[in-house]
C-alpha cells in the first residue's frame, strides 16, 4: 500500500513526537515506543496514574521523621552534552532509572515546610494528561525523600520541564501532572537549593 506524501508526513510527525515522549531509547529499541491509550494519552509503559493513591503519600508526609533532597543530572536528551560531561566528572546514584548527584541536600525547616505544604494540598496533582511535551521527556530535577513514622521510605521526583511528578512508596506509585500552584511552589524552593552547576528551568 502506497501512502500519499501528506499521509507519510503525518506518520513521520507522529513518530517523532512519540519518540520525544518515549525517550531516545525508542530509536534503539522500537518496543520502547509508547503509543496512545484508549483516551489518546501517551502513558509510559507500567506507569501508575490513578490519583486516588495521593492521600497515601500525603499521610506519609504528615508523619515524616525528616527530609532530604537529591539533585538530578541534566536532561540526558535535551542537554546531552552537559549530561555526559557531568556523568563523567561526578559520582552518581541511580533511582528509578535516573541519575542523581549522591550528596544529599538538607532543606531548612522553612523550605521543608514549604515543600510539604505544596504537596499536601487536596489538588496538588492532576491526573496524568499524556499531553505531548517537547522537553525531552520526564527527567527529575530533584528527588524529595522522606520516611514516615514507621520508617517506610517514600520519594517524589519532580520534573521542572514537564511539570510532572513521580511518587514512589512501599506499596504505591503515582505518575501525575503537577497543579500549576504546586509546580510554582515547588520550583520556587527547589531551584535555589541545587549544589551543582546545572541550569534549572
Amino acid at each position: 500500500m502506497r501512502l500519499s506524501v501528506a499521509a507519510s508526513a503525518r506518520l513521520i510527525t507522529v513518530f517523532v513526537l512519540l519518540t520525544v515522549v518515549s525517550g531516545c531509547s525508542a530509536l534503539k529499541n522500537p518496543s520502547a515506543l509508547v503509543l496512545p491509550d484508549q483516551q489518546g494519552r501517551i502513558v509510559p509503559k507500567g506507569a501508575q496514574i490513578n490519583t486516588d493513591v495521593l492521600p497515601v503519600f500525603q499521610n506519609a508526609l504528615a508523619s515524616r521523621t525528616g527530609m532530604r533532597l537529591l539533585e538530578g543530572l541534566p536532561n540526558e536528551n535535551s542537554e546531552a552534552k552537559l549530561y555526559q560531561a557531568e556523568k563523567k566528572a561526578n559520582k552518581t546514584v541511580k533511582r528509578a532509572g535516573f541519575l542523581f548527584y549522591p550528596a544529599p541536600i538538607t532543606p531548612s525547616p522553612a523550605d521543608e515546610q514549604a515543600l510539604v505544604a505544596a504537596l499536601s494540598q487536596p489538588g496538588a496533582v492532576a491526573e496524568f494528561s499524556g499531553a505531548m511535551k517537547m522537553c525531552g521527556g520526564f527527567h527529575p530535577d530533584f528527588a524529595i525523600l522522606w520516611n514516615d513514622a514507621s520508617g517506610a521510605a517514600y520519594e517524589a521526583q519532580i520534573c521542572f520541564g514537564c511539570e510532572e511528578i513521580k511518587l514512589f512508596g512501599p506499596q504505591n506509585e503515582l505518575y501525575a501532572d503537577l497543579a500549576p500552584e504546586t509546580f510554582s511552589a515547588l520550583r520556587e524552593v527547589l531551584r535555589y537549593l541545587g549544589k551543582n552547576a546545572v541550569p534549572r528551568p
